[in-house]
């Protein structure tokens, strides 16, 4: 297994500096925060619409995951489960994803347990999916945490916790996870705490939550099931 620094050198590299400046994961890389870097990349993998940078990505992922990079081989996994760069490819997908894990990328390991979470790319396997997702949030991924906590919440894959569901949302948002905030927030709001839920709120809008800055614009009182939206739609 590479060295986090070694392999964080590496997915830099594979990756154009127009890509990462296209994509603002060039202050990422500058960060240090190897769960954050390769998140970045990934992120914008899902959203870039610049066909030379991904055209240029692929190309550099494919290399680098031939040569053994775990990190290329995550993100060549998401270019082919949302069919960006290539065409959609469920299975291929899942398979780099199983590679990265089993070499020891985290953020894969994160993939791969939403992929059998969801059924992506064949029968849906919730159990499987949380066990993946508790191991990668217990190495620090926080994304990880965030999508463990949702099937915590209600109880998919995993024994239904709302304490511990919100132990992981709490976790996941001091990770830079703004949906975690968002979640958080609710709960609290939920609660009656608003002063709290409007802090983070505040948090998951700094961290690029679009539905949390949503929270801090909706009228005072607006009640919580008109404003809740799915924590899990955002990677």
């Amino acid at each position: 297994m590479l060295h986090p620094s070694t392999a964080t050198m590496r997915l830099a590299l594979a990756v154009s500096v127009s890509f990462m400046l296209l994509t603002g994961c060039a202050s990422a890389f500058r960060s240090g925060s190897g769960f954050h870097e390769q998140g970045c990349v990934e992120r914008a993998l899902r959203r870039t619409t610049d066909a030379d940078a991904i055209a240029h990505a692929r190309d550099a992922f494919t290399l680098e995951c031939a040569r053994g990079g775990a990190e290329a081989c995550s993100a060549l996994g998401v270019m082919n489960e949302v069919g960006v760069g290539v065409p959609v490819n469920a299975l291929a997908a899942v398979a780099l994803y199983e590679r990265a894990c089993r070499a020891g990328n985290q953020r894969a390991c994160t993939n791969l347990g939403v992929a059998l979470a969801e059924g992506t790319g064949g029968s849906r396997d919730t159990v499987a999916g949380a066990r993946l997702l508790e191991r990668a949030c217990d190495a620090g991924d926080p994304l990880a945490c965030v999508h463990l906590a949702s099937m915590r919440e209600v109880g998919v894959g995993v024994s239904k916790d709302a304490v511990l569901a919100a132990q992981l949302f709490a976790l996941a948002c001091d990770g830079g996870e703004g949906n975690a905030c968002l979640a958080l927030g609710d709960i609290r709001a939920s609660e009656g705490q608003s002063d709290g839920a409007t802090e983070l709120y505040r948090t998951g809008c700094v961290h690029g939550s679009a539905d949390a800055c949503g929270r801090l614009d909706a009228p005072a009182g607006a009640s919580l099931a008109a404003r809740t939206t799915p924590y899990l739609a955002s990677r």
